[in-house]
């Protein structure tokens, strides 16, 4: 499935990505540019898991940015353009608390912990 979505996205320019009226907020309130986004979202060398979600028709692609972080972002792909969704950053250590149980709630109790 990934070696499809690679070949799909391929079909698309920059310039053919359009971020929803959610992911603009969520961007601007997470510090991330939507110049970024477009940018990451064609370079497979950076992208290390990739999911498909079927309930929304979206694919969930995880970008790694360094060795502590990696960028989240949910985009689905319409006739003419890619739409992202929604986008966000990732600690690696809520993210290993999360893989490990494998519940949602988890990511709660572990903030309310650090407080």
């Amino acid at each position: 499935m990934e070696q499809g979505v690679a070949k799909r996205i391929r079909r698309y320019r920059k310039d053919q990505v359009e971020f929803t009226k959610h992911a603009k907020i969520r961007a601007l309130q997470r510090g991330i540019s939507e110049n970024f986004v477009k940018q990451i979202i064609f370079d497979v060398k950076k992208l290390v898991h990739e999911e498909y979600q079927k309930g929304t028709n979206s694919y969930k692609r995880v970008y790694r940015l360094s060795r502590r972080y990696d960028l989240v972002i949910v985009l689905a792909f319409e006739e003419r353009v890619i739409k992202v969704i929604t986008v966000y950053k990732t600690s690696k250590r809520v993210q290993n608390v999360v893989e490990r149980s494998k519940k949602y709630h988890v990511i709660y109790k572990f903030e309310r912990r650090k407080m």
